[in-house]
């Protein structure tokens, strides 16, 4: 009886990189042409004429122009051009570990910061298109569900330490988070009063650490009056 020939899947780790720095291009011409012309002024042809690469490869990115706007605020929430989701990021789960409630609050404050800072404008793109167009409209509620289920893991870590006020349980702590904690609350605060990203990250965590954290855990108790204005102002 003949032996049976096993196979192995050639991996080439030039290739894999050379895939990964593709992908990074489209994603990045993508955010740049929805940023400069909008979800209708943008096509995926576009797109391949300022990533460099053929139509047929931006495809392979993402087959729709919702699904490419989509990988785009994926990879720039995740901090990571493939595919991977937040939940098996590293930073995440590190996040998730803090023990300490007033440390964990202001990382995950910093990472918010962050997240919408790059996102930024592609939020007005989503808000442009979503009301004309179903595909669109689709991936603003699933975006929506899925901010609240990330920032209910936030507040289910403070619930295990024993951090969250007597009188919230975490379905209304992540209620309040979620909807402070907005792109529509951030766009607002930074493009019409003008506000630093700086500035918006304190609020935040201000308002987060007067709302969610009991008395015995918040650290306004060990904070001098100067510290507590110094913080308020937030730059």
């Amino acid at each position: 009886m003949p032996a049976r020939s096993s196979r192995r899947a050639y991996r080439s780790p030039r290739r894999e990189e050379a895939a990964r720095e593709t992908r990074r291009a489209v994603l990045e011409a993508a955010r740049r042409q929805f940023v400069q012309h909008g979800y209708w002024g943008t096509s995926l042809a576009s797109i391949a004429r300022a990533a460099g690469v053929s139509l047929a490869t931006v495809k392979l990115v993402a087959g729709t122009k919702a699904q490419l706007l989509s990988a785009t605020l994926r990879a720039l929430m995740t901090r990571d051009e493939r595919p991977v989701p937040l939940t098996q990021q590293p930073w995440w789960r590190d996040l998730l570990a803090e023990r300490d409630p007033a440390r964990l609050l202001a990382q995950w404050a910093s990472v918010a910061r962050t997240t919408l800072e790059r996102q930024g404008a592609l939020f007005d793109v989503v808000w442009e298109a979503a009301p004309t167009e179903p595909e669109m409209a689709k991936m603003e509620r699933e975006g929506s569900l899925g901010r609240w289920r990330d920032t209910r893991e936030v507040m289910s870590a403070l619930a295990e330490l024993g951090a969250l006020r007597s009188d919230l349980d975490v379905e209304a702590a992540t209620d309040a988070t979620w909807a402070i904690a907005s792109p529509q609350v951030y766009r607002s605060l930074i493009t019409r009063r003008g506000w630093s990203p700086d500035r918006w990250e304190a609020w935040l965590r201000d308002v987060l650490e007067k709302q969610l954290l009991s008395a015995r855990r918040s650290p306004r108790q060990a904070r001098t009056p100067t510290e507590d204005r110094s913080s308020v102002r937030g730059g």
